[in-house]
């Protein structure tokens, strides 16, 4: 069983939560409400099936708004309570480009960083058997 609570399970990138909200309403720009942007959180790779945590999905929203990457307005239409609908600005935009780079330079990173990794357990378990040989 995967133990996800481990950071070495990689569930505890939360940086990649940003990106991943910016490209979900970039692709949406008439906006979203926060329970929509939610739901399409769970099928994007990082969360593979698994919803966000609500509040942190809000608290990132505000963030990101009181930075100026988002706008908000009120959706009054229709039945029911008024929702907040979340669209990216010009700012936001810019930053998500930037963000396209990033990640790109971070997948390069992991990749070596995980080949390094490899090559050190790789000498580890040679070194464990040389040395049950000369026991």
């Amino acid at each position: 069983m995967k133990d996800t609570a481990c950071p070495c399970s990689g569930n505890t990138l939360d940086r990649l939560l940003r990106p991943t909200v910016m490209a979900i309403l970039a692709r949406n720009p008439v906006g979203l409400h926060g329970y929509v942007i939610g739901r399409q959180l769970v099928n994007t790779p990082f969360f593979s099936g698994t919803p966000p945590d609500n509040t942190g999905l809000y608290r990132l929203l505000s963030a990101m708004e009181a930075e100026g990457c988002l706008e908000s307005g009120w959706d009054t239409e229709g039945s029911g309570p008024a929702r907040r609908i979340y669209k990216m600005t010009a700012k936001g935009l810019g930053c998500l480009r930037r963000w396209e780079g990033t990640l790109k330079t971070y997948a390069r990173t992991v990749e070596e960083t995980a080949a390094f990794v490899e090559q050190s357990l790789l000498l580890t378990e040679k070194a464990d058997r040389t040395l049950t040989r000369q026991e």
